[in-house]
């Protein structure tokens, strides 16, 4: 059974060709729980503003989508190509200027850094801190990250160690400051 469509006030109208109320269907219920992140996203784009569907203070965006993968093999030359890297006893990221609005990833575990479980807990704790560090790392900048020949790191340590070797890469890359994180200007 479809429930019927739902009435929603707005805050304020969005455009001059929309009204303050908006026919909606009902796509959860807001007194139970908070939305799913598709639902979230759908709104946001009818509504505007994620302030009339989270309140301050919500989680942030905390996904890893494919759009924040590097994938290809063109995509891992042209970051080595370019020779520009940090490192400290855990991690060597390497990295290149991309013209996107978000920084992407891609790992590089050889068969130097331990067996399969190894080589396995590598990636997942590089990707883990990627992604919960998202928020603070500067944007535009295509990361390879590897771990140290021999090292062995617990993830807090590489959760740590990931967005500071980034920073330090981003000023070697001549990335301004101001602009290494696009503030919100609404």
């Amino acid at each position: 059974m479809i429930p019927k469509a739902t009435t929603i006030a707005t805050a304020a109208p969005l455009s001059p060709r929309r009204s303050s109320l908006m026919e909606c269907p009902p796509l959860f219920d807001f007194a139970s729980s908070y939305p799913s992140p598709r639902t979230a996203c759908h709104l946001i784009l009818v509504f505007g503003s994620a302030d009339t569907i989270f309140p301050p203070g919500h989680m942030t965006d905390q996904s890893f989508p494919k759009s924040f993968h590097l994938r290809k093999q063109a995509e891992f030359d042209r970051v080595f190509a370019s020779r520009a890297y940090a490192a400290d006893d855990y991690l060597i990221v390497h990295g290149c200027v991309n013209d996107l609005a978000w920084s992407r990833l891609g790992l590089s575990v050889s068969k130097k850094s331990g067996n399969s479980p190894e080589r396995n807990y590598w990636k997942r704790s590089i990707r883990e801190a990627f992604r919960l560090s998202r928020s603070e790392l500067p944007v535009g900048i295509d990361l390879v990250v590897r771990p140290q020949k021999g090292a062995q790191a617990d993830s807090l340590t590489i959760q740590r160690s990931l967005p500071a070797l980034v920073r330090r890469l981003a000023k070697r890359l001549k990335i301004p400051a101001a602009n290494a994180r696009q503030e919100d200007t609404r």
